[in-house]
């Protein structure tokens, strides 16, 4: 699978948006992104997801995700450092969820 790598300048960025992107990307951060309108199939690695309103989705560090809209969503996005949370960061960094929702 192509990708590609992203960075964060900042250790912890929030933000909406009218569409999740579709291009699989990867980077060091965790990804939360909880749905507030539509639906989306949301993929990391190798587990795809249908996430719909209300629904919250949860991408680990370091693993290849994308989203595929099933129609119009209303996205809030946050990415931050792992390293934020000096207890969880091993956990974080060593796991990635079973069930990304």
């Amino acid at each position: 699978m192509f990708y590609h790598v992203e960075q964060q300048v900042e250790a912890i960025v929030a933000f909406t948006a009218d569409h999740l992107t579709r291009d699989p990307h990867i980077h060091p951060d965790m990804e939360l992104v909880f749905l507030k309108k539509g639906k989306s199939l949301a993929s990391a690695d190798q587990s795809t997801v249908a996430v719909e309103a209300g629904d919250l989705f949860l991408c680990f560090p370091n693993q290849i995700h994308f989203y595929n809209d099933q129609e119009p969503v209303e996205p809030l996005i946050l990415i931050f450092s792992p390293d934020l949370f000096e207890d969880l960061r091993n956990l974080f960094h060593k796991n990635i969820p079973r069930i990304p929702l």
